[in-house]
This record gives C-alpha cells, sequence and structure tokens, in this order.
C-alpha cells in the first residue's frame, strides 16, 4: 500500500471511532444517563483516559444526533 492510501485508511479508522464515540454518547444520553456514567463506560470500551473521556462527552454538545446537518 502506497504511504498516501495508508494516511487516507488511517484518518479514516479515526474518524469512524470518533463517529462511534459520538453515537454512544448520544445512545447514553438519549437514556439520561449522566456525563460522568458516560465517561466512565467510554473509559472502559475505548480506552480513554479519564481526561479524554470527559473531553469527548463535553465536546459533544447535548442533541447533537450527527455531525451531519442533514441528519441533525
Amino acid at each position: 500500500m502506497h504511504y498516501a492510501e495508508q494516511v487516507w485508511a488511517k484518518r479514516a479508522k479515526v474518524e469512524e471511532r470518533q463517529n462511534n464515540i459520538g453515537i454512544f454518547i448520544d445512545g447514553f444520553r438519549s437514556v439520561g444517563h449522566s456525563d460522568e456514567v458516560i465517561a466512565a463506560k467510554l473509559m472502559e470500551l475505548y480506552k480513554l483516559s479519564r481526561k479524554e473521556a470527559i473531553a469527548q462527552v463535553k465536546a459533544r454538545l447535548p442533541g447533537n444526533v450527527s455531525s451531519s446537518p442533514a441528519l441533525s
């Protein structure tokens, strides 16, 4: 695989992971879990540090179902 293909593949993998984390946060919020509970689950499932997990939760605005304007 050429270097450019490797870069694009890695970028796609990172974007997919971010999307999955966002969907996870939205799902847990929709059933009423607190940000602390969500962060703890992110730490467990995605092997994030506490600081990273809290940052992910805070960065995800409540009610933001998708980063795509067509789906929000």
